[in-house]
């Protein structure tokens, strides 16, 4: 009896450090994920942000737009500029490029717009720029951006990058 006794309170030991072991695995992937969507969430306010600096300077001045990448605005020199050894994430102290954001996040998200150029809208929405951004007008142009964002999360290591294109009439 004392040996079925001992071989039970074996089995339900290894049930239990193996249940434990499941528990904090699934508390380690929680966490993974929360930081991860962190990340996302700083990513995609800095796109706002970003629209937001578009939105404000009305008339762009697009000579802004060139090969420093000290300001944070480009010209269209690279096809993935968040790839680009020379774009510093970290140096950039520009306040056109830092946006605020609610804890959670070891550093700030960050923004690069690049020019892309004037587009026509076109009415069978290839470009899916439609005439919308002009009251109807089809003969205005529509100058494009291609806004790309850095957000982390609790840590830098956890990194996510977006890419918007954002489209304003003149």
């Amino acid at each position: 009896m004392l040996v079925v006794g001992l071989i039970m309170l074996t089995v339900m030991t290894l049930l239990a450090v193996s249940s434990m072991q499941s528990s904090g695995l699934q508390e380690l992937m929680s966490n993974n994920m929360k930081d991860k969507m962190t990340a996302f969430e700083a990513a995609e306010s800095a796109i706002r942000s970003a629209e937001a600096f578009l939105d404000s300077e009305g008339a762009v001045n697009l000579s802004a737009f060139d090969d420093n990448d000290s300001d944070g605005l480009l010209a269209n020199l690279f096809d993935e500029a968040w790839n680009e050894p020379s774009i510093d994430w970290t140096g950039n102290n520009s306040d056109a490029v830092i946006v605020d954001v609610m804890g959670g996040v070891t550093s700030k998200p960050r923004y690069i717009i690049q020019y892309i150029g004037p587009v026509v809208p076109d009415s069978d929405r290839e470009l899916n720029v439609d005439n919308s951004y002009n009251a109807g007008a089809t003969d205005s142009m529509v100058e494009m951006f291609k806004i790309t964002a850095r957000g982390t999360g609790g840590s830098d290591s956890t990194v996510v990058v977006l890419e918007a294109m954002y489209g304003i009439s003149n």
